[in-house]
């Protein structure tokens, strides 16, 4: 089963940010970087479930999921 990934207005204007503090300080990495995030974004079509609740989902009443890139935690609900 595919899923869909939409990006809030938050997610997207930190992708964003980290785009530009990237091609500000490393632009060699900056390619690299951005088809990277793209690429775990996209991962989440087809294998959310196996990213892990995180820490904090224990005191809300949903379950909030968690996908590492880089040093970027990217957090989701399914």
């Amino acid at each position: 089963m595919a899923f869909t990934v939409k990006l809030s207005a938050l997610a997207t204007e930190h992708i964003e940010d980290a785009y530009s503090w990237i091609q500000e300080t490393n632009p060699g990495a900056l390619d690299e970087w951005f088809d990277g995030i793209i690429n775990a974004l996209q991962s989440l079509k087809n294998l959310p479930y196996r990213c892990s609740l995180i820490p904090e989902t224990g005191d809300l009443n949903q379950e909030i999921r968690q996908l590492i890139y880089q040093k970027y935690r990217i957090i989701f609900t399914i």
